[in-house]
């Protein structure tokens, strides 16, 4: 150690924290202990600012060194700590070797705790592998301890935010799930715990976390200002919307994944593509604090309290066999009991499929094939004085037998007993799917049944959480867009949607909003949930299938190149006190999933904001018969029924006046019932 390195040091013109750092990184002998007396000699032989300046020096050197001795502590813990992970991982290998299977998983599980805890992503993800080829030698006691292992550490796990770490646990409670089916009787309280870990859980954990829009200094701000940049240079060049390099009905039925980008060929394509980056950054940031929620899953008395007395639970989960055969799998729960089965399709195959086009690439289950075929052929005009083409109907004949043969024993019985309300909680792409419009006994099932869609169990208890002051709300703010007047966007008009507004309206004695007045806008769209119990929107959306966070409803803008509110400004709404909304609207009852069956969309966003239920649309509405089952719904409110009875006769009452499926069965409840 020489003087002159440390006189260069003060001497520095540009002398401050970051020179010395600089100087600290260039002669790492600063940090060597055995320098410190004589570095401390020379300090006391400065002057004046030269004194000041060694002194600095010398704390900032102590600093530092306390740093990078704490940095090898825990690097020295940590690498002891994956030591001890490999010790159990050569342990469990050993077992393996001897054919003691159980007691290898026991050491694989050991080993998956420590590395879990160290976030030891490499690890996690070898052990998750390791176990799920160990699959076939699973016996119940294996299933129960590394569900209990994986359930024990779900939030460390999804704060991983690894769509690889997801896929492998999809795997791998697949295969425990076999195990549960296939051991009588079933074990229904782990069932529904495992149930709960494979359908929504990073979702429903997102219904109890506060809503947090992007701060101004998160690349999710930078990725919106990229967007409007790009939106106002197509604007100028006026370049014609692309189609899309997938139909979008088989996106939709698909895993929402990472490589949906398109090749940037087009101002277009480059907005989508800064879409699709937002969108999966949303749904990180929504999840950062994850690990310290507060989410307990729920127990079977927790759903059976929760739920109505008319009403049959059914959970559905689609996936394979243990021969890889198309599997669908049910849990039914009533208040006073739990039934589980499921149904094997020999001639299909389970497993997912890899779809690429034009640079995007997606993956989707092979059992969500046939839904965008059935929901083309309800949508499509029907021969004569059918109600639904000849295809669609043998289409639906055929799901029929997979989606209700299981379960129609039970529901014969529970119907005797005086059940009449079916709540079905759908897998993957059976959240778009029409289940009561499916053939049941001798007509649909929606004769027999009042069907309703719960899109995540939390949302049976979440309302529970939520304290309602004593306010006097308003019973109804309907809303009607008509765009009469010409826009930027382009917007088509909408015929009757101000008259259905005004006759919603109407039947609570009130006013409706309109773009007509003037007075549908964002602004008073946004406070109507903060001062109504129901809201009504009739109005145009706009689907995104790619990034749903972008999936949209218009109304008049307060922005010059307003695009409409998207679902990831909705979840920030005050709505918790809104007990029903009713949205006339194109394809607002759609969204997204991934493979865990988290949902994103407008239905999922005003979920997340507190609305209790949701009545929306399948697939493109026909005008005349949304006027005729909203009208009929509101009446039966005010007149006061409960709102799945009012949904009933209003589907009913549509059912009788537009009688083909694409009219009457595109109205869809979703969320809790009364």
């Amino acid at each position: 150690m020489t003087t002159s390195i440390l006189n260069s040091i003060i001497e520095e013109p540009q002398f401050g924290e970051h020179s010395v750092l600089e100087a600290i990184v260039k002669y790492p002998q600063l940090l060597n202990s055995d320098n410190w007396q004589i570095m401390d000699d020379w300090r006391h032989q400065q002057q004046g600012e030269y004194y000041n300046r060694a002194l600095f020096l010398l704390k900032l050197v102590s600093k530092v060194s306390k740093i990078q001795d704490q940095i090898e502590d825990e690097n020295l813990l940590l690498k002891t700590e994956r030591e001890d992970s490999l010790i159990h991982i050569k342990t469990a290998n050993a077992f393996l070797n001897a054919d003691q299977t159980p007691s290898a998983i026991e050491e694989y599980l050991k080993a998956m705790q420590v590395a879990i805890k160290n976030k030891d992503h490499k690890i996690v993800r070898n052990l998750l592998l390791q176990l799920i080829n160990l699959i076939p030698e699973f016996d119940l006691k294996s299933a129960h301890a590394i569900l209990s292992k994986l359930s024990g550490n779900a939030f460390v796990l999804e704060a991983f935010r690894s769509s690889v770490l997801n896929e492998l646990q999809h795997q791998l409670y697949n295969g425990i799930l076999r195990i549960y089916m296939d051991n009588q009787p079933v074990n229904s309280e782990a069932l529904l715990l495992l149930l709960q870990h494979l359908k929504g859980f990073a979702y429903g954990a997102m219904l109890k976390l506060p809503t947090e829009l992007p701060n101004p200094d998160c690349l999710g701000v930078e990725l919106l200002k990229k967007i409007q940049v790009v939106e106002s240079q197509q604007e100028i060049s006026q370049q014609e919307g692309v189609i899309p390099a997938i139909d979008e009905e088989m996106l939709m039925s698909a895993y929402l994944g990472e490589k949906e980008k398109q090749e940037e060929n087009s101002l277009e394509t480059k907005i989508k593509n800064l879409q699709i980056d937002f969108d999966r950054w949303l749904k990180n940031y929504m999840l950062k604090d994850i690990e310290h929620g507060d989410y307990p899953l729920l127990f079977l008395k927790d759903v059976q309290d929760a739920i109505g007395k008319d009403t049959v639970l059914c959970i559905q989960f689609m996936a394979g066999d243990a021969f890889g055969k198309a599997a669908n799998y049910f849990l039914l729960i009533t208040k006073e009991d739990v039934k589980a089965n499921y149904a094997v399709d020999e001639n299909m195959p389970a497993g997912n499929v890899e779809i690429s086009s034009e640079g995007i690439t997606t993956n989707t289950s092979v059992l969500a094939f046939n839904v965008p075929d059935v929901r083309k052929e309800i949508q499509d005009t029907p021969y004569g004085y059918e109600n639904c083409t000849t295809k669609g109907l043998e289409l639906l004949a055929t799901d029929s037998e997979m989606l209700l043969g299981p379960i129609t024993p039970y529901l014969e019985a529970y119907k005797l007993a005086g059940k009449t309300h079916l709540m079905m909680q759908p897998h993957g792409a059976y959240h778009y799917y029409p289940f009561h419009l499916l053939p049941y006994k001798d007509g649909l099932l929606c004769d027999e049944w009042l069907v309703t869609s719960l899109p995540n169990l939390h949302l049976l208890t979440l309302k529970q959480n939520y304290a309602t002051p004593d306010i006097q709300f308003v019973e109804m703010a309907s809303f009607g867009l008509g765009y009469a007047k010409a826009s930027k966007l382009n917007i088509p008009k909408l015929a009757n949607a101000i008259a259905e507004a005004k006759k919603v309206a109407k039947i609570f004695k009130n006013k409706a909003l309109t773009d007509k007045n003037g007075d549908a806008t964002e602004a008073n769209f946004i406070e109507a949930f903060t001062v109504a119990k129901r809201i009504h929107l009739c109005a145009h959306g706009k689907m995104n299938v790619t990034a749903p966070a972008f999936q949209n409803v218009l109304l008049i803008s307060s922005k010059h190149n307003g695009d409409g509110l998207p679902a990831w400004q909705l979840m920030d709404l005050n709505a918790e006190n809104v007990d029903l909304l009713t949205l006339s609207v194109c394809e607002t009852a759609l969204g997204r999933f991934d493979v865990m069956d988290n949902l994103q969309g407008i239905p999922a966003a005003f979920l997340k904001a507190g609305v209790a239920t949701i009545i929306g649309s399948l697939w493109e509405a026909e005008t005349m018969s949304c006027e005729t089952f909203f009208v009929s719904f509101y009446t039966a409110i005010k007149e006061g029924k409960s709102k799945k009875e009012s949904f009933q006769i209003a589907q009913r009452h549509t059912r009788k006046n537009h009688p083909e499926y694409r009219d009457w069965g595109n109205f869809f409840y979703l969320g809790a019932v009364d």
